[in-house]
């Protein structure tokens, strides 16, 4: 209490709190863009109690160090702050007048009867009966907001952090570890700083090693069911095994009052859909057909679709072409694509690999370590063809073919090799996908056409006097564009024989049939 009270300005966010000789506190915490924010809420919302929880390892019981000083810059500090933490037996209460901390229980704190006082507890259920101000922090365990929540309290939640303010604050606070290792955690465990962030030594390729050992620990405890019920109802999240904590973050929007679950990663998402598929691919069906969170489903068609495109088959696809002397995409007519099964799957980081990938001939699968290309989520490599799958599931997507082209000038394709760039999109989704490209000076935009849903006719070209416009046929070869189909998961029931002359139903279900 005496390291903040000394502080002389409430620090920016993007800047860091310096406690300079506290004990078993941190000496130095990062101010998340959000802390000023969700201080602002509890500060400015008077008669309410609050909950402030959110995904393990977000930096919640740091908020704690932001808002106390926040609460003795006030023009009127409360006169007392009490404190109540899962680490300690005891509480604390701080005088602000006379600056004395008591120690002990706090219920019998006179000041948690003071209506102008703050009662913080962190991870632990608080004392109930009071007049002081209440903030609950917590990690979402029902069994520990449940009762504060039933008296009418307030939940927000702390937001995942970007991986942008991971990098800040590796920066801002020196730590030891590198730019490329704090990617790859985040690309794995998502955005929680305790698995990308260390301040206790220097974090290593061995603590990688352990992020992905709890990662596969937490795919392999959790049920498809477990994980089904996480995803569509907050008490079951928050009530489930800790391992689901792992797997199914929570994010929130700018009231930070809304939450919203989704896999910590593709990676996860991936790993997990990979394991449901031998375990309970009835379960997994009917998870990936019931999703109808545009980012979730995005998340899990993508996922998919790294499991269901190296394995090959037949699809339906529409071509989509320019059209001869005007900027307009068109689709073509459907037909049936057959991709080879691939002889293996290599996962890159940068498409320098793909390009210097000159072994023996077959059909390979290509997947980025990590999703961050705008242009290509996959690639499949067959007799000369490259195929670019971009994975989509909302209602269409923008052509930069000049980004096409140096695309294809990195993966090192000769000029007589056939690219194909392929958006793959769910069955509901196909029939109103849309392509669209700008073309001109004038930033003209085009749509294709819908299946089944004939553009008009060719219009004439374009008048000399007009702005100039690049020629279909400087664009069309490299690459082809189609737009896949992909139907939606099957869960079959069938009759068997049983004992008795009756009949026994099964459900048969997985994402290839």
């Amino acid at each position: 209490m005496a390291a903040l009270r000394n502080q002389q300005a409430i620090p920016a966010p993007g800047d860091v709190l310096r406690l300079k000789d506290a004990r078993s506190v941190p000496h130095a915490v990062y101010i998340r863009d959000c802390y000023e924010e969700l201080a602002n809420v509890v500060l400015n919302t008077p008669g309410t109690d609050f909950i402030l929880t959110g995904t393990p390892g977000t930096g919640k019981s740091l908020f704690f160090y932001y808002f106390v000083q926040r609460l003795l810059q006030l023009p009127r500090p409360p006169p007392f702050i009490i404190w109540e933490h899962a680490s300690y037996r005891l509480g604390f209460c701080y005088n602000t007048k006379t600056g004395e901390v008591l120690r002990g229980e706090v219920y019998d704190f006179k000041g948690l009867y003071h209506p102008e006082a703050w009662y913080i507890a962190d991870g632990v259920p608080p004392e109930l009966g009071g007049d002081a101000r209440l903030l609950l922090i917590t990690s979402p365990k029902r069994k520990t907001y449940k009762e504060v929540k039933n008296l009418n309290a307030l939940m927000l939640y702390m937001p995942l952090w970007s991986l942008a303010e991971l990098l800040a604050c590796r920066s801002k606070l020196d730590l030891p570890v590198s730019e490329a290792l704090v990617t790859k955690c985040f690309e794995h465990g998502g955005g929680v700083a305790s698995f990308s962030l260390s301040q206790r030594g220097v974090m290593s390729e061995a603590s990688f090693g352990r992020l992905l050992e709890e990662l596969r620990g937490a795919v392999n405890s959790c049920s498809v069911s477990e994980v089904r019920a996480a995803l569509v109802d907050a008490w079951s999240h928050d009530s489930g095994p800790e391992a689901i904590h792992r797997l199914i973050h929570i994010t929130t929007d700018s009231t930070y009052c809304e939450r919203q679950p989704v896999f910590a990663s593709l990676w996860v998402a991936g790993a997990f859909m990979a394991k449901a598929q031998v375990e309970d691919p009835p379960g997994l069906a009917r998870m990936v057909n019931s999703t109808l969170d545009t980012s979730l489903r995005g998340l899990l068609h993508e996922a998919r679709m790294h499991l269901l495109l190296p394995k090959g088959g037949a699809f339906t696809v529409a071509p989509v072409e320019l059209t001869d002397g005007v900027a307009k995409l068109e689709r073509g007519t459907e037909g049936v694509v057959e991709l080879p099964a691939c002889k293996r799957v290599t996962i890159f980081e940068e498409l320098a690999e793909v390009a210097a990938d000159r072994g023996e001939e077959g059909v390979y699968y290509y997947k980025p370590a990590s999703a961050t290309s705008p242009l290509v989520d996959s690639l499949l490599r067959a007799a000369g063809v490259m195929f670019l799958f971009q994975m989509a599931v909302d209602g269409g997507k923008l052509v930069d073919f000049a980004a096409l082209a140096a695309l294809l000038r990195e993966l090192g394709l000769a000029p007589q090799q056939e690219a194909r760039l392929v958006y793959v999109v769910p069955e509901d989704v196909y029939p109103d996908f849309k392509l669209t490209v700008e073309m001109g000076n004038e930033g003209r935009v085009q749509q294709a056409a819908p299946a089944g849903r004939r553009s008009r006719k060719k219009a004439p070209a374009l008048a000399p006097a007009l702005p100039p416009v690049p020629t279909p046929a400087a664009l069309a070869p490299r690459p082809k564009l189609y737009v896949m189909r992909v139907p939606r998961a099957k869960l079959e029931v069938r009759a068997l024989a049983a004992r008795g002359g009756r009949h026994v139903v099964r459900a048969r279900g997985g994402l290839w049939g």
